[in-house]
C-alpha cells in the first residue's frame, strides 16, 4: 500500500515539474496580460487624455468669446499632452511586470544550472 503511495506521490510531482512551465507560458501569461489589459485601461480611465482631445474646441466654463476659447484651447492642449505622456509612462510601468513574467523562469533556470558548473560559493 505504501508502495503504491509513494509511486503516485512521484508520478504527481513528476507531472507537476513538466506541467509548471507549460502553465507558466500559457494559462499563467494569459493571466498575467488580462492583468496588464486592465493596468492599461485603468490608467486611460485616469489620465482620460482622449476626453481632452476629444473636447479641444470646446469653450470651458460656457466662454464663447475670443479670449475664452484662446485660453480653453491652449489649456486643453497642454493638458492633453501631459496626459499623454502620463499615460505613456503608465504603459511603460505596466509593461515591466509582463516582461518580467517571461523572463523571471529563464534567469532561475540559469542561475540553478550555473550553481552546478561553478560549484560552492563557500568553497572558494
Amino acid at each position: 500500500m505504501g508502495l503504491v503511495i509513494f509511486s503516485r506521490l512521484l508520478v504527481v510531482a513528476f507531472l507537476d515539474i513538466v506541467y509548471v512551465p507549460l502553465w507558466w507560458y500559457t494559462r499563467g501569461f494569459l493571466r498575467v496580460w488580462n492583468f496588464f489589459i486592465s493596468l492599461c485601461s485603468y490608467g486611460n480611465q485616469n489620465f482620460a487624455p482622449f476626453v481632452w482631445i476629444k473636447n479641444l474646441f470646446v469653450p470651458m466654463y460656457g466662454q464663447y468669446d475670443i479670449q475664452g476659447r484662446l485660453v480653453s484651447f491652449f489649456m486643453r492642449v497642454m493638458n492633453s499632452i501631459i496626459r499623454l505622456f502620463l499615460l505613456g509612462i503608465w504603459i511603460v510601468l505596466s509593461v515591466i511586470p509582463l516582461i518580467l513574467w517571461c523572463v523571471f523562469p529563464l534567469i532561475i533556470s540559469y542561475l540553478f544550472f550555473r550553481s552546478f558548473t561553478l560549484g560552492s560559493f563557500y568553497g572558494r
